[in-house]
């Protein structure tokens, strides 16, 4: 996706959190620093997306489409479209259609689906719920998602893990990626003080640059980005066995179960939660061996 069409997009997500974030009664706050944030941050390339490693779910998806079956997907969580993005490039490649549900505990990313695929002229369901509670009759062949992961803590990591498995078929597959931060000891991970200052100048920086495209001016932009570095926070996953526990728990075995280390995105100084930096990530495509007992 161009550069202008992030701006658009990020334009869009802005309006939308001030529309539906407010009243996100399942999160129990306002969720709009968040939402209305991350596309101006996605657009001025400071976090990573699915995109940074898109090779790795095309691949997957393409393998699975020359398999067969494999065409009822769920994305589960959706800060953005990317994800959907992913999943309808690798499709197209193969010339096969898709039958995509995406879920997300607000309605704001999901707006943000939906309009991204009337662009494809495409069709999907949207359905805004908590992962943990979303059960459907009929399973699906695919769940896909980006870094999802850390927005659980480790005490109910097991449950999503249940629940993705409660949501396929049996052969049905998870296909993900996820940072691991082995040498982490705190419960939380935040943006540092440093960090914080890095990037907020950054965007300020990036924004200047391309001002014309967004909506909003550089110094708002950038005030944003203060909120976001302030408040952000996800649950570090340190240990890639302790996945490999959860997902065998639950019925799963595995395709693809590999840490990678991904290079510096940036010659800046940047780093965080969510920035793009030197990191390592776990690459995951697990298969759902049998039935279980969860739901």
């Amino acid at each position: 996706m161009t550069t202008k069409s992030l701006a658009e997009s990020a334009n869009r997500a802005y309006q939308l959190a001030n529309q539906h974030c407010a009243h996100n009664e399942e999160l129990g706050h306002n969720c709009s620093w968040y939402h209305g944030s991350w596309m101006f941050f996605r657009a001025l390339g400071l976090v990573s997306d699915p995109s940074v490693h898109q090779q790795f779910f095309i691949d997957a998806f393409n393998s699975l489409v020359n398999e067969g079956n494999f065409s009822r997907i769920l994305v589960s969580g959706a800060v953005d479209f990317s994800m959907l993005e992913t999943v309808l490039q690798a499709y197209k490649d193969q010339n096969e259609i898709a039958d995509i549900t995406a879920v997300d505990i607000c309605q704001t990313p999901l707006e943000l689906t939906h309009h991204y695929a009337r662009q494809q002229n495409i069709n999907i369901q949207t359905i805004t719920s908590n992962i943990l509670d979303y059960f459907t009759e009929k399973k699906f062949d695919v769940i896909c998602t980006h870094a999802f992961m850390g927005n659980f803590d480790q005490s109910s990591r097991q449950s999503l893990i249940n629940r993705w498995a409660s949501l396929l078929r049996v052969g049905g597959k998870v296909i993900t990626i996820q940072r691991i931060r082995p040498d982490f000891t705190k419960k939380k991970a935040y943006f540092s003080t440093n960090q914080a200052t890095v990037f907020i100048d950054e965007v300020y920086l990036r924004a200047v640059a391309k001002e014309s495209m967004f909506e909003l001016n550089p110094k708002k932009i950038q005030q944003l980005a203060a909120t976001y570095t302030k408040r952000f926070y996800s649950y570090p996953v340190t240990s890639d066995a302790e996945l490999k526990t959860m997902f065998l728990k639950a019925g799963f075995k595995f395709d693809k179960f590999k840490i990678k280390q991904q290079g510096k995105q940036s010659d800046k100084n940047l780093s965080g939660p969510t920035v793009p930096d030197s990191a390592e990530y776990l690459y995951i495509i697990a298969e759902k061996k049998h039935n279980n007992q969860f739901r």
